[in-house]
């Protein structure tokens, strides 16, 4: 691997690649307290404290640091109660137990940018009469922002699934502003969602301040379904601290980068299935895993060049490429006007996949990587494969797979030493070089190498089973 940059040992870079193809081409949760912040979003566990019904009685009611909570969830026809329902014997599943992990620590610790808005009380109960799950949060110092909220649920504690509308009720979505130590309450109908069986699940809330980073909305290209998030312009401290745990020289000095305009960034990795549908076949390696795992063994150059899988994008979506250069330039960010699609650059991408947190990754502080499981697919869980995008937890700002699956191509090259240049606005990278940049790690990878800040690069025309794209379109 002699001719990509040195990383000090990564993992993929120094072990072979396994299940290669013929032809590649390659060189060698958070506690509730005043210090948790949302001001940049956060996704959190429920919950800190339980109520628990007089007809609950029995469960353990201790809520000491990382002890489980089993809380008894009775699926019952209107107008009963629980107690009611089981003395008379009926035979009704269980909707079983709801799991509620406490964790020690929180979730996120970046109070820098707006130190009075912190995340308050979260408690959760059983509803008496119907058997949805009641969840009340609050907020114990609110800034004012406007609030966008989200629940998630797993059933194996390892993909977690998007609770839809059509199952939620109460406070949900974008709630708007929250005054300071106000209740909110949402209900998830889990008789609705697990009909006649039993449920043992784990519940997260996604809470995200609408306008700083996420703006809540949304679009989907009507021609292959690749869904993306808007994303508003702002100013982020890039690289790692020099105390991070796994640190590489080429994440430093940190500096500050505006990103200067909004734009939409890929809720997913472009998919197998997308990618056949714009380029009429799959080039992937794991081609098994299915039309919607990421799409992998695809290189730059035939993501960017003339013809290539951006030009017939573009070309769907009317944007006219005609002018634009023929040159590796081609897809350069001011080439690209507005509708367009092209690849993130370096700043872009990191500045999403923190989604506002300066930790060293985007879900908080972990530095014993404890936690990367639930967000991302690595050496530790991935079974040497890819896996659909979207099946573990997003970032603050709902991007998935940010960390782990495939690498994703930025348009930028790789300079080691490219951070030396300090603060800028909208870098897009050095005017050359002989790798361009990969960012977030791969199924393949140690932990460090999913890490916010974590940088390396392949040459353009490299094909291999780790490597894929996220997409990344002007407003």
């Amino acid at each position: 691997m002699s001719n990509q940059p040195n990383r000090r040992g990564q993992a993929c870079l120094t072990r072979r690649l396994p299940q290669q193809p013929v032809g590649t081409r390659h060189a060698s949760p958070a506690q509730f307290s005043s210090s948790s912040d949302l001001s940049r979003g956060a996704t959190i566990d429920l919950g800190m404290d339980l109520r628990v019904k007089p007809e609950d009685d029995g469960i353990n009611r201790h809520c000491g640091p990382r002890s489980a909570i089993h809380l008894h969830a009775f699926p019952t026809h209107r107008g009963e109660t629980p107690g009611s329902r089981i003395k008379s014997g009926m035979t009704n599943l269980l909707l079983g137990f709801l799991l509620l992990l406490f964790t020690t620590s929180p979730i996120h610790a970046d109070v820098e940018a707006d130190p009075s808005f912190n995340s308050g009380k979260l408690l959760a109960e059983q509803l008496q009469n119907d058997g949805r799950v009641k969840i009340e949060y609050r907020i114990r110092e609110s800034s004012g922002a406007s609030l966008n909220v989200k629940l998630y649920y797993s059933e194996d504690e390892t993909s977690y699934t998007q609770a839809q509308e059509t199952n939620l009720s109460g406070d949900y979505g974008n709630i708007g502003a929250v005054s300071s130590y106000q209740t909110k309450t949402l209900y998830f109908d889990g008789v609705k969602v697990f009909p006649n069986r039993a449920l043992s699940a784990k519940f997260r809330l996604d809470i995200n301040p609408v306008g700083q980073g996420a703006t809540g909305e949304t679009y989907t290209d009507p021609n292959y379904s690749i869904e993306m998030i808007r994303i508003s312009a702002g100013t982020f401290t890039m690289g790692s601290p020099s105390n991070e745990t796994d640190r590489g020289s080429d994440e430093g000095p940190q500096h500050q980068v505006t990103i200067g305009s909004d734009f939409y960034i890929g809720k997913y990795e472009v998919t197998q299935g997308q990618y056949g549908a714009v380029m009429g076949l799959n080039p992937s390696n794991f081609s098994s895993c299915g039309t919607n795992c990421p799409v992998e063994y695809v290189e730059w150059s035939t993501i960017t060049q003339v013809g290539g899988f951006l030009d017939l994008l573009n070309a769907a979506a009317s944007c006219d490429t005609s002018n634009f250069p023929t040159d590796d330039t081609r897809y350069r960010p001011d080439n690209v006007p507005s509708g367009c699609y092209r690849l993130p650059t370096e700043a872009e991408w990191e500045y999403a996949a923190r989604a506002g947190t300066s930790t060293n990754f985007s879900y908080g502080a972990d530095s014993s990587y404890s936690q990367l499981g639930s967000y991302g697919w690595y050496t530790s869980n991935s079974s040497s494969k890819t896996h659909p995008v979207g099946e573990k937890l997003p970032n603050p700002w709902g991007l998935y797979d940010m960390h782990g699956n495939v690498w994703e191509w930025n348009y930028d090259w790789y300079d080691s030493s490219y951070y030396n240049n300090g603060a800028q606005t909208d870098p897009v990278g050095a005017t050359s070089g002989s790798f361009r940049v990969v960012r977030g790690g791969s199924w393949y990878d140690y932990a460090r190498g999913l890490r916010s800040a974590f940088r390396y690069g392949f040459s353009p025309d490299y094909r291999l089973n780790v490597l894929g794209f996220r997409l990344l379109r002007e407003p």
